[in-house]
């Protein structure tokens, strides 16, 4: 394999070649090395230090004319160029977003899978330099495709990613705690899941019955008259959200202060975060899971596992039984989604 440069400095193309060229371009991607870097703290006052070059494979593609965002990709928080990784089997890897500004633009891909989707209502602590529970793992050392996409043209390049040249390497070491590390991921992810179709539920529920009582929803009873009229439906919305509260309050802690570094009074009954913490053991490069980790792992999937078939056991038999209900009265019914299954690792 070609060995990674230690630095990529950006593309440089003159104004007589930026006229002639294609109002798209994306330059080629220098293989890329899983450095383990080290921050200042650990040396000495006197020491030198510098900083490090961009710490993943560099992305540089030239844009002749600068494309804006659209209102859409504005409230989805994507910019304007869409940035796609897959694997040596097609398989993704992560889909990020970048600007697209007139002439050479850079994007870093930092090396790492897909992060887990995130609960929609929580506040977070910030991340440190120890662990950030909303990144994927490392990808492990092989041949990927990038493919960068603006204004629906789209040119792919072929990267090697590599461990670090500094430290002995384990494939079999590396695929295991990616694997590992996807698992836990994907765990997170359906776990989040089920706690923002909770969230959504319930606030149908509010807004459902603050409809009803207040006149029906067709607006023709005087106000107050219409909790009398969807009484039975109202009982049975109640009842609903206090089993959706219940399962919640399970999983996530509604006594957790999220937006502080570490809640200790509350840390050992939020299952959520015992879940996402996991990943945190899988922090050493080349490292595959003990069998601690092992453990852990399947008592958390077995939790996961009934947690998931509870929630999924309610979409299908108490909200589809509240839905014909409310049908029946001319009530809105609420919509839940699919049953939320934990997709395996795909390594």
């Amino acid at each position: 394999m070609p060995a990674p440069r230690p630095f990529e400095p950006v593309p440089t193309i003159s104004r007589t070649a930026a006229e002639n060229q294609s109002s798209y371009h994306f330059f080629s991607a220098q293989p890329a090395a899983l450095f383990q870097s080290w921050n200042r703290g650990g040396f000495a006052a006197g020491g030198f230090w510098a900083p490090n070059p961009p710490n993943g494979v560099t992305i540089d593609y030239f844009v002749k004319n600068e494309i804006k965002q659209t209102e859409e990709q504005k409230k989805a928080r994507r910019d304007a160029v869409k940035i796609v990784v897959t694997d040596e089997k097609g398989a993704a890897v992560t889909t990020q977003w970048a600007a697209a500004k007139e002439g050479i633009n850079r994007h870093v891909w930092n090396l790492r899978y897909e992060g887990p989707k995130r609960v929609a209502s929580a506040k977070e602590a910030p991340p440190n330099e120890f662990f950030e529970p909303n990144r994927g793992p490392d990808v492990v050392p092989g041949t990927y495709k990038v493919a960068v996409t603006v204004k629906g043209d789209t040119e792919t390049q072929t990267v090697t990613v590599l461990p670090d040249p500094r430290i002995p390497a384990d494939l079999e070491a590396f695929r295991a705690q990616t694997r590992a590390g996807l698992e836990v991921r994907n765990g997170v992810t359906a776990l989040n899941e089920m706690i923002n179709r909770i969230d959504s539920l319930q606030s149908q529920i509010s807004a459902l019955e603050k409809n009803l009582r207040g006149g029906g929803e067709d607006g023709g009873e005087a106000p107050g008259r219409g909790s009398r009229r969807y009484e039975a439906v109202l009982k049975a919305a109640k009842d609903l959200g206090k089993k959706l509260k219940e399962l919640r309050d399970k999983v996530y802690n509604p006594d957790m202060q999220r937006d502080v570094g570490q809640d200790s009074i509350h840390y050992h009954t939020d299952f959520q975060g015992r879940v996402q913490r996991l990943a945190q053991a899988l922090s050493g490069y080349n490292q595959a899971p003990g069998n601690l980790f092992e453990e852990q792992m399947e008592e958390r999937r077995k939790q996961l596992d009934g947690y998931l078939a509870e929630f999924n056991d309610l979409v299908k038999n108490d909200v589809a039984a509240f839905n014909k209900a409310a049908s029946q009265q001319g009530a809105s019914t609420l919509f839940a989604g699919d049953p939320i299954p934990v997709k395996p690792p795909g390594i």
